[in-house]
């Protein structure tokens, strides 16, 4: 094996899995260093680190390795630790008596134990969030990191496979956290207020989604401000070319509540990114003296160049105005965008119109996740029903009408839980349609998602007209945390599956 040229090495690896290869390469200190290039090149190209000391100190090991760090060309930083930082002593009893097995005979002490290394290691993770040191740790580490070219924040990685084919990603820091913690601490089955289930059968898919409905905690804005003062203060400027200010899993966004950019910090912001194509960032409303606008700002300032977008724009606990989306709308101004992906957003069929004007020459892949339309009608609801559904109808149509001649070349287009003023649209769609009157029989004759890729049999054009609205849902509201009615989190474009040439 030691005699094996490193082609083969590679290729022998390449059918083995993460723990078969850290298994391999302490066989021999000849196999090591045979391999070291081959395993960081699988394993090593997108990297997640928890904001936790122990991942930090990691992450500069690994930036003063150099097989290892000529291969990252992600990092992503995940902020929050924990799935909730106010757990109290009898919540804790139940999550862990929930996650790990036979703990329902722990004595009270024992429990009382694990809780205080509980609390311990959050507020350890607290404290550095807030330190200087964070900032300085990162600086040296991306300094280290010339070909990172992808970076942000993103939630913890879930406890189960994504997809069938086992994603390859290192998260620095859980290991540490998972040998500390008597069960994974922002696992999913980890929600505020746990002990409202105390009481009652544990419900394994309550826990799971209804983990996330309450989180809006502020190391969401520490992790980014952190990673911002970091990037500018790198020196030669680093070369991104995508940012993401929330990826999550699942389409879950976790809003920020404030940020504490300064007009310094934004400034050198500008020349940082000078070169970046795909932007995947989560805004809010502005209130009265909040910074969020800086963000929001990026978007205007970033969209000439850019090639990719994913915006989102919800508050999980408020009702928000399309104005927000209308002032955007007024002031980007895209030259080479291929790739539109609007999730979670309330608008008017004018401001979508202006928003897409610019984009329109050169777009050729749109996905619209959860949109809501908020055109005012002169009827109420209150007053006729029959009425109040055809001044609906027109509004819906009129939006389906900017589709279809904004962008009538689009070669990719998707579209699901479409509604008005939060109440989703039930829509027929057409190649349903078609596909039954060849015979063919369906199932569900109405679908959750509508598709259309580009093909010979019919025109995005035709489809878009041949669409037909069958009725608002008005007791089928939008649900407010990125959750789908069906209960999915889903992602519109499979990843990497539409990369057209630029």
């Amino acid at each position: 094996m030691e005699k094996l040229p490193p082609e083969l090495v590679g290729i022998i690896g390449s059918h083995l899995e993460y723990p078969d290869w850290c298994a391999l390469r302490l066989t021999s200190k000849i196999i090591y260093q045979l391999s070291s290039s081959l395993f960081a090149r699988r394993y090593f190209q997108c990297v997640s680190v928890i904001l936790t000391r122990e991942a930090i100190a990691d992450l500069e090991d690994l930036s003063l390795n150099e097989s290892f760090r000529n291969e990252v060309k992600e990092l992503s930083l995940i902020p929050q630790a924990f799935g909730d930082y106010e757990v109290d002593f009898y919540a804790f009893r139940t999550i862990l008596q929930f996650c790990t097995p036979g703990s329902e005979s722990w004595t009270t002490e024992e429990v009382q134990t694990q809780f205080m290394n509980y609390e311990a290691a959050q507020t350890d993770h607290l404290a550095f969030l807030e330190s200087a040191s964070l900032v300085k740790s990162l600086t040296r580490c991306i300094n280290r990191l010339r070909n990172v070219s992808a970076i942000g924040l993103r939630a913890y990685p879930p406890s189960w496979p994504r997809t069938e084919k086992k994603s390859l990603f290192i998260c620095l820091g859980m290991h540490a956290l998972r040998k500390q913690l008597p069960f994974d601490p922002c696992v999913r089955l980890l929600m505020p207020s746990a002990c409202r289930f105390a009481d009652r059968p544990l419900s394994t898919w309550g826990l799971v989604w209804n983990m996330w409905n309450d989180i809006r905690h502020p190391v969401w804005t520490k992790g980014l401000t952190s990673l911002f003062e970091a990037m500018c203060a790198v020196s030669p400027t680093l070369a991104v070319q995508r940012l993401y200010t929330c990826l999550t899993e699942y389409e879950l966004s976790v809003p920020f509540d404030s940020f504490t950019l300064s007009e310094p910090l934004y400034q050198s912001l500008q020349s940082v990114l000078r070169e970046l194509q795909d932007l995947d960032i989560c805004l809010r409303p502005s209130y009265p003296n909040d910074t969020t606008e800086f963000l929001h700002s990026l978007v205007v300032w970033a969209a000439p160049n850019l090639h990719t977008l994913r915006l989102a724009l919800w508050d999980q606990f408020h009702d928000v105005s399309p104005d927000h989306f209308t002032n955007l709308a007024q002031q980007v101004q895209f030259t080479r965008l291929t790739e539109l992906h609007l999730h979670w957003i309330e608008l008017t069929q004018p401001s979508f119109q202006l928003f897409l004007s610019t984009a329109a020459p050169t777009l050729k892949v749109l996905t619209l996740v959860a949109v809501s339309l908020n055109d005012p009608i002169p009827v109420a609801m209150e007053s006729s029903r029959r009425r109040f559904d055809a001044a609906v109808d027109t509004v819906w149509r009129r939006f389906m009408n900017t589709l279809r001649d904004t962008i009538p070349s689009i070669r990719y287009f998707r579209m699901t839980a479409l509604a008005y003023r939060q109440k989703r649209f039930d829509m027929e769609d057409p190649s349903i349609r078609a596909l039954m009157a060849m015979g063919h029989c369906l199932r569900g004759q109405y679908s959750t998602f509508h598709t259309y890729e580009i093909n010979n049999t019919m025109s995005f054009v035709e489809w878009i007209d041949s669409f037909r609205l069958r009725r608002l849902i008005l007791h089928h509201p939008l649900p407010r945390h990125r959750e789908l009615p069906n209960g999915n989190f889903t992602s519109p474009v499979p990843e990497g599956k539409f990369r057209w040439a630029r």
